[in-house]
């Protein structure tokens, strides 16, 4: 419904303002048909950002009736054909979109990653060291990112020698769904859980970095499986120099460079005792004292080099 409103607005502001090219940055993907009707309008050009996979996703619109499918198709392909370049957040899903649309010139898709704003982590020094092993989750729980296998395998790991509860905590930072919080309590691991709840920014990276591990989290999907995400999250975890339980699939781009980067241990979310296995491994290195981070370096990921790859694009 706002459409019409904003095409009118944007058409005002490209004249008042002489703006020479359009950005449009989805979801919501209704930004990408505005920008469309705006080039249509005022012959200026338009770029596309996609920040997830539109017809593309694994995650989602599978419930979506025929008819909405085909809509959202038809101006999919119609706003991709019309636009000047099409920015994707890694190279697998820009890949993807290319044998989707063999129609479209590939020189059209471009990827440009999430990334970090150095400004946020002055240092990577600790506050304080905590007197137990904690892994830390920081941001919201999607559908996407379900912590049910490491909620078993720390659950298992406390039947199987009770005093590691005094010596392990699993911390969520950011919003913690109802269901997740009840398999909490059905495996009986409160003591060495703590939900932190959403915080500023700020605290948010003071945790990532007062943390000893970081937790990542990537279901293994059936569906588009060749257009996963990489999180956000992934790059300020990065930047933390902390190391990465990285629990997502082998075959993505994020697994891909926390391995080059040797940041972390990637394992299957399915592979419950590879998990627990990954879990106690991590505790004993940290119990002997070299559980350490990456040192590679990552200034490509910077907010100041991403911004650089969106001018040229831009251009």
């Amino acid at each position: 419904g706002w459409i019409p409103f904003a095409v009118l607005k944007g058409m005002r502001v490209i004249k008042k303002e002489k703006i020479e090219v359009i950005y449009a940055t989805g979801k919501p993907w209704s930004s990408f048909v505005i920008a469309l009707f705006l080039k249509f309008l005022t012959g200026r050009p338009y770029v596309l950002d996609l920040r997830d996979p539109w017809m593309l996703t694994p995650y989602d619109n599978h419930g979506a009736t025929g008819l909405r499918r085909r809509l959202e198709g038809f101006w999919e392909r119609i706003t991709f054909s019309n636009a000047k370049r099409i920015i994707n957040v890694n190279r697998q899903i820009n890949d993807a979109y290319i044998r989707h649309y063999p129609s479209i010139p590939s020189g059209k898709f471009a990827f440009i990653t999430h990334g970090y704003d150095p400004d946020d982590f002055p240092g990577t020094k600790r506050t304080e060291a905590g007197a137990r092993f904690t892994i830390s989750y920081v941001g919201t729980l999607y559908s996407n990112t379900s912590p049910d296998n490491i909620l078993k395998a720390v659950g298992s790991l406390l039947s199987e020698d009770p005093f590691m509860k005094d010596n392990i905590q699993l911390k969520f930072v950011g919003f913690v769904p109802s269901h997740v919080k009840r398999m909490i309590r059905d495996l009986a691991i409160e003591d060495v859980v703590e939900i932190a709840g959403c915080l500023p920014h700020r605290e948010s990276i003071r945790h990532m970095v007062d943390s000893d591990a970081l937790l990542l989290l990537l279901n293994r999907v059936k569906i588009n499986a060749g257009a996963q995400v990489s999180t956000g999250k992934l790059f300020e975890y990065l930047a933390s120099r902390r190391p990465i339980l990285a629990l997502i699939p082998g075959d993505t781009d994020a697994a891909g460079l926390i391995n080059s980067l040797g940041a972390g241990r990637v394992v299957d979310p399915d592979n419950l005792s590879g998990i627990k296995e990954a879990v106690c491994s991590m505790y004993q290195d940290y119990k002997r004292g070299c559980l350490k981070g990456h040192s590679s370096d990552i200034g490509r990921f910077s907010r100041k080099e991403l911004a650089r790859q969106l001018c040229a694009v831009l251009g």
